[in-house]
C-alpha cells in the first residue's frame, strides 16, 4: 500500500534501507532534511525512522521511537478505555490450509511502478514477472493472491483488477468503489483461507471503519461489524493467513488481529515497525508475519509469540504490496522442533541432542559495509572484524560521512545469539576520532539467514537505522 504522503511525492530512504547509525557528530547537512527537526549535537531525540504500511514510497524522519502523544480526551476518558489485549501468542485450534503436495507457498511482490516480482524469503531474492498492465491511471495500492494462481490487484481509485499469474492478463472485476460508504480509495483488502478462500475481505473507512465480505463474482460487499473498539490508525494493510486469522498493519506499526466474522479487534500489538513517510507492505507467509518499508524495500519478520520484530535484509524495490498463496508447507505444519541446539530429555532418562545452532556469521578479516544514519545524517559504514572467539567478536567501525568530509574509527567488541540471530556490539577507544564533537556508538540488530545481511537500530538516542552487508 502506498503512504498517504507519496500518493503527490514518492518518499526517499526507509525501513531496512542501507542506512545505519553509528559514530554521530559534525554538522548536520544545511539546515536538517526539508520538513523535519533539526538535530542537534546531544542527541536531542532527533532520529530516524522508516516507512511502513502496505504501499508507498520511504523516507527520513526524526524523532524516531519518541512516546507517542496521547489522544485528546479527559483524563476520565482515558482510564474509562478498557486497553485492548495483546495478539494472541499461538495459533487458534482450526487446522491450518494446507498447501498441495506440502511445498512451500508462493509469494509476490507488487513495486510502486507498477512491476510484480516473485519472492523467495529464505534468499530474499526476486524475479520480475513483469509490468502489471491493468486498464486505469491510477497507482498500485495493494494485493491478494489465490491458492489457484490469480491475484486481485487493488489500485488507489479503489478499482480492483482480476490478474492470472502466469501470463499477467488483466481484466476489471465488478468491484464498485465506494460500497459501505468507503471512500479515498485507501482500502485493505485480503483473499480468506481454507472455507472462506472464495471470499474478499474489505477493511475501509467512511463514516465509520468497517469490516467488509463480498463473493468473487458479484463483489458486492457486505458488512460484517465496526472495527471495535475502534482502529488505532488508518489506512492499513490487511491480510489472512493459513489458519483464517485477519491481521491488519498500519504505517505506524500498530498490528490488529481481527475477528473475521465480526471486525472486533481481538488484540493489538505496538510492532516498533514504523513507515509514516513511506511505503509499507504486510505479508502472511507460511504461519509467519513479515513486515516492508521503504523505498529499497526493507524486511522485517514480527514474531507474534515474542513480540519481537526481527530485521533481515531488503529487496531493493519501494514494495506496494506483498501476499502469498495462505497454506501451509509441510515443514510448516510439521510439530515444533526442540530449541536449536539443547539437548531435549530423553524418555529413558537420556537426552538427545537437538539440531546444531546455526553458525557465527562472523569471520575474521570480513567487512559488513553499508550505511546508517545519527544526527549528521546518512553516513557510510564498514564494520571490519578483526577477530572471533566462538560467538564473541572484535571489529573496528570505520565510518566516512561524506557530506561533511570527514572519516572515523573505533573498535567494537560484539557478540552473536546463534538462537535468535542477534548480534549486539558495544564500542570501544578510538582509533581515529576527527574531533571532539563526535562519540562512539553502538549497534543492535540481527543477520538475515542467508548470512550476508546484518540490519539493526544505532544503540543511542538521536540516532536511528544501520544497514550493511559482506
Amino acid at each position: 500500500m502506498r503512504n498517504i504522503a507519496s500518493i503527490f511525492a514518492f518518499g526517499a530512504l526507509v525501513a531496512l534501507s542501507p542506512i545505519a547509525a553509528v559514530a554521530c557528530g559534525g554538522a548536520p547537512p544545511d539546515g536538517g532534511l526539508p520538513g523535519e527537526c533539526t538535530p542537534s549535537y546531544d542527541n536531542d531525540g532527533c532520529g530516524y525512522g522508516y516507512g511502513s504500511s502496505g504501499s508507498g514510497g520511504g523516507g527520513y524522519g526524526y524523532d524516531a521511537g519518541s512516546p507517542a502523544v496521547p489522544e485528546a480526551g479527559t483524563p476520565e476518558a482515558e482510564a474509562a478505555a478498557a486497553p485492548l489485549p495483546p495478539i494472541p501468542t499461538t495459533p487458534p485450534g482450526q487446522t491450518a490450509s494446507q498447501c498441495a503436495g506440502g511445498a512451500a507457498p508462493s509469494a509476490y511482490l507488487w513495486a510502486e511502478d507498477g512491476t510484480l516480482f516473485a519472492f523467495d524469503l529464505t534468499s530474499l531474492e526476486t524475479r520480475s514477472l513483469g509490468v502489471v498492465s491493468c486498464p486505469t491511471m491510477a497507482l498500485p495500492w495493494t494485493l491478494s493472491v489465490t491458492t489457484s494462481g490469480t491475484a486481485y490487484m487493488l489500485y488507489d481509485d479503489s478499482s480492483l483488477y482480476e490478474l492470472d499469474l502466469t501470463t499477467l492478463a488483466c481484466q476489471p472485476t465488478a468491484y464498485q468503489p465506494g460500497q459501505l460508504g468507503f471512500t479515498g480509495g485507501e482500502e485493505g483488502i485480503t483473499l480468506g483461507a481454507g472455507n472462506t478462500a472464495d471470499r474478499l475481505y474489505v477493511y475501509g473507512q467512511g463514516t465509520s471503519t468497517l469490516l467488509g465480505i463480498s463473493d468473487l463474482s458479484s463483489f458486492n460487499v457486505f458488512q460484517l461489524g465496526a472495527i471495535t473498539p475502534g482502529p488505532a490508525a488508518f489506512p492499513v494493510d490487511l491480510k489472512s493467513d493459513a489458519y483464517g486469522r485477519l491481521f491488519a498493519l498500519a504505517t505506524g506499526g500498530t498490528l490488529e488481529q481481527l475477528d473475521p466474522a465480526t471486525g472486533a479487534i481481538l488484540g493489538q500489538d505496538e510492532t516498533g515497525f514504523d513507515s509514516t513517510q513511506g511505503g509499507w507492505a504486510l505479508l502472511a507467509y507460511d504461519g509467519q508475519l513479515y513486515f516492508f518499508g521503504g523505498a529499497n524495500g526493507g524486511v522485517s519478520r514480527y514474531d507474534v509469540s515474542t513480540k519481537a520484530l526481527f530485521p533481515i535484509g531488503q529487496v531493493n524495490q519501494t514494495i506496494v504490496g506483498a501476499s502469498a498463496t495462505p497454506c501451509l508447507s509441510a515443514a510448516a505444519s510439521a510439530p515444533p522442533a526442540t530449541d536449536a541446539g539443547v539437548p531435549s530429555p530423553d524418555p529413558e532418562g537420556g537426552t538427545e541432542a537437538g539440531p546444531a545452532a546455526p553458525a557465527n556469521p562472523f569471520s575474521a578479516g570480513d567487512a559488513w559495509m553499508g550505511t546508517y544514519v545519527c544526527p549528521q545524517g546518512l553516513t557510510n559504514l564498514a564494520v571490519v572484524v578483526e577477530s572471533v572467539d566462538g560467538n564473541t567478536m572484535n571489529a573496528r567501525f570505520d565510518f566516512d560521512w561524506i557530506a561533511g568530509s570527514t572519516q572515523g574509527s573505533y573498535e567494537l567488541t560484539g557478540r552473536f545469539d546463534p538462537t535468535t540471530r542477534e548480534a549486539t556490539f558495544t564500542p570501544g577507544p578510538w582509533v581515529s576520532q576527527p574531533g571532539s564533537n563526535w562519540f562512539t556508538v553502538g549497534m543492535d540488530g540481527y543477520v538475515d539467514l542467508g548470512g550476508v545481511s546484518y540490519a539493526g537500530n544505532i544503540t543511542n538516542p538521536g540516532c536511528g537505522a544501520f544497514s550493511v552487508t559482506r
